[in-house]
Protein backbone atom coordinates (compact mmCIF):
# COMPACT_ATOMS: atom_id res chain seq x y z
CA UNK A 1 0.00 0.00 0.00
CA UNK A 2 1.15 3.99 0.24
CA UNK A 3 1.51 5.38 3.69
CA UNK A 4 2.06 9.22 3.30
CA UNK A 5 5.29 10.06 5.39
CA UNK A 6 5.89 12.23 8.05
CA UNK A 7 9.26 13.96 6.62
CA UNK A 8 9.65 14.97 2.94
CA UNK A 9 11.55 12.68 0.80
CA UNK A 10 15.25 13.79 0.06
CA UNK A 11 16.88 13.16 -3.28
CA UNK A 12 20.57 13.48 -4.44
CA UNK A 13 19.98 16.30 -7.46
CA UNK A 14 23.33 16.27 -9.93
CA UNK A 15 24.99 19.70 -10.32
CA UNK A 16 27.43 18.34 -12.98
CA UNK A 17 27.49 15.52 -15.31
CA UNK A 18 29.34 12.20 -14.94
CA UNK A 19 30.50 10.17 -18.15
CA UNK A 20 32.38 6.58 -18.26
CA UNK A 21 32.91 4.58 -21.46
CA UNK A 22 34.61 1.44 -21.45
CA UNK A 23 35.36 0.04 -25.17
CA UNK A 24 31.56 0.35 -26.48
CA UNK A 25 29.76 0.96 -23.47
CA UNK A 26 28.92 4.12 -22.05
CA UNK A 27 26.96 5.44 -19.15
CA UNK A 28 26.17 8.85 -17.89
CA UNK A 29 23.86 11.34 -15.71
CA UNK A 30 23.26 14.73 -16.30
CA UNK A 31 21.34 17.26 -14.29
CA UNK A 32 17.68 16.99 -14.29
CA UNK A 33 14.69 18.06 -12.25
CA UNK A 34 13.35 15.09 -12.45
CA UNK A 35 14.93 11.02 -12.59
CA UNK A 36 14.48 9.89 -16.18
CA UNK A 37 16.28 6.96 -17.82
CA UNK A 38 17.60 6.86 -21.88
CA UNK A 39 19.10 3.11 -22.52
CA UNK A 40 20.27 1.20 -25.11
CA UNK A 41 21.31 -2.03 -26.05
CA UNK A 42 22.66 -4.02 -29.08
CA UNK A 43 22.47 -7.94 -28.58
CA UNK A 44 23.49 -10.44 -31.33
CA UNK A 45 20.37 -12.56 -30.91
CA UNK A 46 18.09 -12.58 -33.92
CA UNK A 47 15.25 -11.51 -31.61
CA UNK A 48 16.81 -8.83 -29.81
CA UNK A 49 19.63 -7.01 -32.02
CA UNK A 50 19.43 -3.43 -31.12
CA UNK A 51 16.85 -1.70 -28.55
CA UNK A 52 16.28 1.60 -26.76
CA UNK A 53 13.96 2.54 -24.08
CA UNK A 54 12.99 5.85 -22.79
CA UNK A 55 11.25 6.81 -19.62
CA UNK A 56 10.94 9.49 -17.08
CA UNK A 57 10.25 7.54 -13.66
CA UNK A 58 7.30 9.49 -12.04
CA UNK A 59 4.10 8.60 -10.38
CA UNK A 60 3.83 4.59 -11.44
CA UNK A 61 5.62 4.68 -14.43
CA UNK A 62 7.82 2.52 -12.90
CA UNK A 63 5.07 0.25 -11.96
CA UNK A 64 3.81 -0.02 -15.16
CA UNK A 65 6.55 -0.12 -17.50
CA UNK A 66 9.57 -1.49 -15.93
CA UNK A 67 8.68 -3.81 -12.90
CA UNK A 68 7.45 -6.57 -15.54
CA UNK A 69 10.20 -6.78 -17.39
CA UNK A 70 11.50 -10.21 -17.04
CA UNK A 71 15.19 -11.07 -16.69
CA UNK A 72 16.56 -13.23 -19.96
CA UNK A 73 19.34 -15.53 -20.80
CA UNK A 74 20.31 -18.30 -23.32
CA UNK A 75 19.36 -21.64 -23.10
CA UNK A 76 23.05 -23.04 -23.76
CA UNK A 77 23.93 -21.15 -20.71
CA UNK A 78 21.13 -21.80 -18.57
CA UNK A 79 23.42 -25.50 -16.84
CA UNK A 80 26.82 -23.94 -16.31
CA UNK A 81 24.88 -20.80 -14.09
CA UNK A 82 23.27 -22.98 -12.57
CA UNK A 83 26.80 -24.97 -11.53
CA UNK A 84 28.07 -21.70 -10.39
CA UNK A 85 25.12 -21.06 -8.24
CA UNK A 86 23.47 -17.81 -9.80
CA UNK A 87 20.13 -17.86 -11.53
CA UNK A 88 18.87 -19.62 -8.32
CA UNK A 89 15.61 -17.91 -7.88
CA UNK A 90 15.47 -18.33 -12.13
CA UNK A 91 12.28 -20.07 -12.97
CA UNK A 92 10.32 -19.97 -16.56
CA UNK A 93 7.47 -17.87 -15.20
CA UNK A 94 10.44 -14.93 -14.00
CA UNK A 95 12.96 -15.31 -16.76
CA UNK A 96 12.96 -15.33 -20.86
CA UNK A 97 14.49 -18.15 -22.39
CA UNK A 98 16.06 -17.83 -25.39
CA UNK A 99 16.66 -20.48 -27.73
CA UNK A 100 19.24 -19.75 -30.67
CA UNK A 101 16.43 -18.35 -32.88
CA UNK A 102 13.46 -17.23 -30.89
CA UNK A 103 12.37 -17.53 -27.40
CA UNK A 104 11.18 -21.19 -25.37
CA UNK A 105 8.27 -19.65 -22.97
CA UNK A 106 6.59 -16.46 -24.98
CA UNK A 107 4.93 -14.46 -25.51
CA UNK A 108 7.08 -10.98 -24.25
CA UNK A 109 5.10 -8.91 -21.86
CA UNK A 110 6.38 -6.04 -24.20
CA UNK A 111 8.21 -5.68 -27.60
CA UNK A 112 11.27 -4.72 -26.23
CA UNK A 113 11.00 -6.15 -22.98
CA UNK A 114 14.84 -7.10 -23.04
CA UNK A 115 15.68 -3.58 -22.83
CA UNK A 116 13.21 -2.84 -19.85
CA UNK A 117 14.63 -5.35 -18.19
CA UNK A 118 18.65 -3.74 -18.53
CA UNK A 119 16.38 -0.26 -17.14
CA UNK A 120 15.15 -2.27 -14.22
CA UNK A 121 18.37 -3.46 -13.34
CA UNK A 122 20.21 0.01 -13.62
CA UNK A 123 17.74 1.29 -11.41
CA UNK A 124 18.13 -1.31 -9.22
CA UNK A 125 22.26 -0.52 -8.75
CA UNK A 126 21.15 3.23 -8.67
CA UNK A 127 19.29 2.60 -5.43
CA UNK A 128 22.33 1.77 -3.88
CA UNK A 129 23.14 5.50 -3.86
CA UNK A 130 20.86 5.25 -0.70
CA UNK A 131 17.97 8.18 -1.98
CA UNK A 132 16.55 8.79 -4.92
CA UNK A 133 18.27 10.58 -7.66
CA UNK A 134 17.47 13.37 -9.78
CA UNK A 135 19.18 13.68 -12.88
CA UNK A 136 19.39 12.79 -16.62
CA UNK A 137 20.52 8.89 -16.85
CA UNK A 138 22.18 7.86 -20.68
CA UNK A 139 23.15 4.48 -20.82
CA UNK A 140 24.46 2.18 -24.08
CA UNK A 141 25.28 -1.71 -23.27
CA UNK A 142 26.62 -0.17 -19.32
CA UNK A 143 25.43 -3.34 -17.38
CA UNK A 144 25.76 -4.16 -13.68
CA UNK A 145 29.59 -3.24 -13.16
CA UNK A 146 29.13 0.23 -14.90
CA UNK A 147 26.25 0.95 -12.67
CA UNK A 148 27.54 0.20 -10.01
CA UNK A 149 30.53 2.29 -10.95
CA UNK A 150 28.71 4.91 -11.70
CA UNK A 151 27.36 4.94 -8.04
CA UNK A 152 30.97 4.60 -6.65
CA UNK A 153 31.86 7.80 -8.47
CA UNK A 154 28.51 10.07 -7.55
CA UNK A 155 29.34 8.60 -4.04
CA UNK A 156 32.82 9.70 -3.97
CA UNK A 157 32.75 13.17 -4.95
CA UNK A 158 29.95 15.34 -3.20
CA UNK A 159 30.62 18.32 -5.15
CA UNK A 160 28.33 16.64 -7.90
CA UNK A 161 25.24 16.58 -6.83
CA UNK A 162 23.47 18.63 -3.69
CA UNK A 163 20.71 16.85 -1.40
CA UNK A 164 17.33 18.49 -1.42
CA UNK A 165 14.09 17.53 -0.67
CA UNK A 166 10.50 18.15 -1.93
CA UNK A 167 7.96 18.93 0.25
CA UNK A 168 4.28 17.21 -0.01
CA UNK A 169 2.68 19.76 -1.75
CA UNK A 170 5.08 20.30 -4.52
CA UNK A 171 3.74 19.19 -8.27
CA UNK A 172 6.03 16.18 -9.54
CA UNK A 173 7.25 17.94 -12.31
CA UNK A 174 8.49 21.48 -10.06
CA UNK A 175 12.02 21.48 -9.08
CA UNK A 176 12.99 20.50 -5.61
CA UNK A 177 14.44 22.60 -3.15
CA UNK A 178 17.82 22.82 -1.50
CA UNK A 179 17.64 21.12 1.66
CA UNK A 180 18.46 23.48 4.45
CA UNK A 181 20.67 20.47 5.66
CA UNK A 182 23.22 20.78 2.78
CA UNK A 183 23.20 24.20 1.91
CA UNK A 184 26.55 25.35 1.66
CA UNK A 185 27.92 21.93 2.69
CA UNK A 186 29.29 18.69 1.06
CA UNK A 187 27.05 16.43 2.84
Amino acid sequence: GIRKQRRPRKYLKMRREVEMREGNKFIAVYPADSYSVSYSINFPHPLIGKETFQVELTNGSYLKHIAPARTFGSREDEQAMRNMGLIRGASRENCIVLTRDGIENGPLRFSDEFVRHKVLDLVGDLALLGKQLLGKVVADRAGHAMHTALVSRILRDKSLWDEVTVPEETEEHEAPRRSEAAAGSSL
